[in-house]
This record gives C-alpha cells, sequence and structure tokens, in this order.
C-alpha cells in the first residue's frame, strides 16, 4: 500500500505565543507514525530568534514534560537572512529528505517493490549476422560523455542573468548587467 508524505508550510511575520503548547504538539507529532514535515518561513523583520527552538537541528525538541522528539521534523527558515530567491528555495527544502527517510526508518517502512513489466522477446541471429552486426558497431565514432550535471544546472537565475553553454555543452553564466561571464551559478558560493 503506498504512502503518502505531507509537507506543512506556514508563512508567519511574527513569533509564536505559545512556544510551550507548539513544541508539546511537535514533539507528539514526531513520536507518532504521521507522515509529516513542517516548514515555517517567516516573514519581515520580527525578532525570529525563538522560532530556532523549534527546528531540532540543535540536538532535538523537547516538549514540556522532557521528552525528546524522535525526529527532526521542522525546517525554519527566515526570509530576510537570503538575497536571492534561489538560496531561499535551497535553504527551505533542504533537510525535506533527510526528514522523509528519517520517518520510513522509524517505522521500518520498506519500499514498494518495483512493479515488473517483462516482455520477453525471442530471437535468432546467425553467424554472418552477428559478425556484420559487431563490424558495423565497431566502426561507430567513439562516444564523448556528457558533462556531470549539477543542482546548479537547473536553479533559477537572478534578474539579468542568463545561463548559456560552450561547444562542450557546459553551462557558463552571462550578467548582462556588468557584461562578465563566470562559470559558476551566481548563487553558488
Amino acid at each position: 500500500q503506498a504512502i503518502n508524505y505531507f509537507i506543512l508550510l506556514i508563512i508567519t511575520d511574527g513569533i509564536i505565543n505559545d512556544m510551550k503548547q507548539t513544541k508539546d504538539e511537535i514533539v507528539a507529532i514526531a513520536n507518532e507514525k504521521l507522515p509529516l514535515s513542517i516548514i515555517i518561513i517567516g516573514v519581515g523583520n520580527a525578532d525570529f530568534s525563538k522560532m530556532d527552538e523549534l527546528d531540532g537541528d540543535d540536538g532535538g525538541l523537547m516538549n514540556s514534560a522532557g521528552v525528546y522528539a524522535k525526529r527532526d521534523i521542522v525546517q525554519f527558515v527566515p526570509m530576510n537572512k537570503y538575497q536571492h530567491l534561489s538560496e531561499l528555495s535551497k535553504e527551505t527544502l533542504i533537510e525535506i529528505p533527510d526528514q522523509f527517510s528519517s520517518y520510513v526508518q522509524a517505522w521500518n517502512i520498506a519500499p514498494r517493490p518495483k512493479a515488473q513489466n517483462v516482455m520477453v522477446q525471442e530471437f535468432a541471429m546467425s553467424a554472418a549476422e552477428l559478425h556484420q552486426e559487431t563490424m558495423m558497431i565497431q566502426k561507430l565514432p567513439t562516444m564523448v560523455s556528457a558533462p556531470p550535471v549539477s543542482i546548479w544546472d537547473n536553479a533559477p537565475l537572478p534578474p539579468g542573468w542568463e545561463r548559456a553553454y560552450d561547444e562542450n555543452g557546459a553551462a557558463y553564466y552571462v550578467d548582462h548587467n556588468t557584461g562578465k561571464t563566470q562559470w559558476t551559478h551566481p548563487d553558488q558560493k
């Protein structure tokens, strides 16, 4: 049976006033068999320092009874910390794969076997035909391997930037604001 995994997105312009109750609820959700991650994005210039407590990156979230969350299910991101949307997107989603993995591992959920659609095709080839095929394959030009794909190859670009490709298929970036080019994505550090 397939499982569904949910992501709750909360966009807030202020801090949580009932932190104790919120921590209790998050720990309860994390310790139940609930397929959920929570992403909280803080917008505006409020003091979001208390919100980091909900993100279990620094040793785990503990409720008012002293019980720790079995898994980290919260990612808090203050929007004003990022100048480019691509940076915000990356930071917002970066923990989701680990949170999903921790869910399936915590509850011993095995992946479903891939459906097999097997078609058996039988054919016969004479020695002469096999020799002819082999000769044709040997005459083919040597294949050039494609450059490795990076997460930056499809990342959004800031305004005024363009992604172009050289004769070997390698991406480079053109800054039309300054007229300069570079090999690395503008947001890549």
